[in-house]
């Protein structure tokens, strides 16, 4: 089975429908997330930066810019990573609720990882970072 479901509509014809639902293993037992979406590719995309010592933590695509405050960072729109922050960091960490991530100059803690809306997301701290345009 390649994931797909086949659906018999009112005309009787047979079309295949991806799956609205996707399960991945967290902890030892299965989230089902939100099928992944590539809508965000045509967001802005901003640079995020620590405020302590200024250094270029991610890019991220956000939605409407630099119009709004950044609260959470889903992990799936973090479009750069130079510091490797995310990149290095063992797969189970990235999934445990609740680890804390440190800026890797100057050891300041900026986010918590969370669950939002069935993503998984950083959870930023008020006044750690800032935005910046790209």
């Amino acid at each position: 089975n390649a994931g797909l479901l086949l659906a018999v509509t009112s005309v009787s014809l047979l079309r295949p429908r991806l799956p609205q639902r996707v399960s991945v293993p967290l902890r030892g037992r299965v989230q089902m997330l939100a099928r992944p979406s590539a809508a965000f590719e045509s967001y802005r995309t901003v640079g995020v930066v620590c405020t302590s010592c200024r250094a270029r933590l991610f890019g991220y695509k956000k939605k409407n810019g630099l119009k709004s405050s950044l609260i959470k960072l889903y992990i799936e729109r973090i479009c750069a990573d130079p510091l490797r922050i995310i990149s290095d960091a063992p797969p189970e960490r990235r999934a445990e609720l609740g680890s804390k991530w440190h800026c890797p100059t100057c050891k300041s803690a900026f986010a918590r990882t969370a669950l939002i809306h069935g993503k998984p997301a950083l959870k930023l701290a008020g006044g750690k970072v800032s935005m910046v345009k790209k």
